[in-house]
């Protein structure tokens, strides 16, 4: 059984513009179909606008949407705490996705007392677990997140999902404002991760970025998937002409 079925994901927006009466409409994500299994790798792709990420907020449960989204065979329910602490999301932004009047440690901590309970010695050994985890050290616990690197801060997006012990993390362009020696850092933590059996997506508009962690890769083009397949499939022999604009850029 797969973790997350997606069954005919449908999202639409209405734009409303000045001087005009009527409203427009903008399909996002238009007939989306895919399953994920557990413990796998699955890249999103596409240029912006193609509606990669919406697709991700809509799985996150921070969009509404039409058609069926399945998680572990049930219709996917974020009135549930369970399963909202089973499925993160780690956002590109990291200035806005970490509180910057918060010190790394309570940031930390917060989810783990909330959802655990945690509390005194045992709260601060998680917190440095999960700190070892990403790849970070105690002396950044008493700092606030814009006294960080923007590779660190990444880290600690990504140190907080996991605190919450997901099953799924759906990470939405998390090394595209990183450098190029940064970026291969995160790579290899997500895909030290996931052979730890952790499940992801991981959303992004470069191929080049995905190759080394993916399994199977969609690719999206104006709201559709055009094209899937296993990383290496795709890479040698793509099917699609919008693939191939794709490749050719990143091999050039």
């Amino acid at each position: 059984m797969a973790l997350l079925l997606v069954k005919n994901l449908k999202k639409i927006f209405k734009v409303e513009r000045l001087f005009k009466e009527t409203k427009d409409f903008v399909v996002a994500v238009d007939d989306v179909s895919f399953y994920l299994e557990k413990g796998r790798v699955l890249a999103v792709v596409g240029e912006s606008g193609s509606g990669k990420t919406t697709l991700a907020r809509c799985i996150a449960g921070l969009e509404d949407y039409e058609g069926e989204i399945l998680y572990k065979g049930k219709k996917l329910e974020f009135k549930d705490k369970n399963i909202r602490r089973q499925i993160q999301y780690v956002f590109q932004d990291t200035y806005n996705s970490l509180n910057p009047r918060m010190k790394i440690k309570d940031i930390l901590a917060e989810p783990l007392y909330f959802h655990f309970k945690m509390q005194s010695e045992k709260l601060n050994e998680k917190v440095i677990k999960y700190l070892e985890d990403v790849g970070l050290k105690e002396d950044v616990l008493n700092k606030y997140s814009y006294e960080l690197s923007g590779g660190q801060r990444q880290r600690i997006v990504i140190a907080r999902a996991l605190t919450m012990e997901p099953e799924l993390i759906i990470a939405d362009e998390p090394v595209s404002s990183l450098d190029v020696s940064i970026q291969a850092q995160i790579l290899k933590l997500f895909y030290d991760l996931n052979k730890k059996g952790l499940t992801i997506i991981f959303i992004t508009h470069d191929l080049r970025t995905v190759k080394s962690i993916a399994d199977e890769i969609i690719i999206m083009r104006q709201g559709k998937i055009v094209e899937r397949g296993k990383v290496c499939e795709i890479y040698k022999k793509p099917e699609n002409d919008y693939t191939k604009k794709l490749l050719e850029a990143v091999i050039g």
